[in-house]
């Protein structure tokens, strides 16, 4: 289940000729994710569900990226590229006044001169490979990690440089390793739950 999503490709390459060889020595590999160009690389037929059904199975050798774009979404994969999120969504806004400028961020865990712009109806990605960079501008966004220099800046003129004056303005911050931040395991589910209204 999604096996290559913490890997390098260097890693899932090898994943990928190890459920080659067993495949040729007659094993079966139940292989589920997301990434599409391995599923087209490595798979003999696939499965597609939708809303927690089956809406499709296809054999590889007779399939397309974009078929199976349009299987996984229901509808035409050209018909989605040719209306962007509209056609995803039903309904495109304009960006709105900016909400969080964080401006020439710089962290002790590696963050140099990063800037980001949040407006009132946008939703920004941050992308990039482990060490990138991506998760220490969040952290820094959410005053987790303290700027050395720089500034996190609310639209009401508020610093935001600790996490209490973010969730103050409004933040929420949803951490990528749930089991060694998201948690405290020695507490129970219950007071866990309950940890973001104490």
């Amino acid at each position: 289940d999604e096996p290559t999503s913490s890997l390098t490709a260097d890693e899932a390459e090898r994943l990928h000729a190890t459920m080659q060889r067993l495949r040729n020595m007659g094993r079966t590999v139940i292989y589920v994710s997301h990434f599409l160009d391995h599923v087209l690389a490595i798979c003999d037929r696939v499965t597609i569900m939708r809303n927690g059904a089956t809406v499709g199975e296809r054999i590889i050798a007779e399939t397309t990226k974009p078929g199976l774009i349009s299987d996984m979404l229901g509808r035409d994969a050209s018909e989605i590229q040719a209306g962007g999120m509209t056609a995803l969504s039903g309904a495109r806004t304009e960006p709105g006044a900016v909400l969080i400028d964080a401006e020439n961020m710089n962290t002790a865990h590696g963050l140099r001169d990063v800037s980001i712009s949040v407006r009132k109806g946008e939703i920004v990605g941050l992308g990039g490979l482990l060490g990138s960079g991506r998760t220490e501008a969040a952290r820094a966004l959410f005053g987790l990690d303290p700027l050395k220099s720089g500034v996190v800046r609310h639209h009401s003129g508020q610093n935001l440089d600790r996490p209490i004056k973010a969730i103050a303005a409004g933040m929420g911050f949803l951490t990528e390793d749930r089991k060694r931040e998201g948690i405290i395991p020695h507490m129970s589910v219950r007071e866990n739950m309950t940890l973001a209204m104490l």
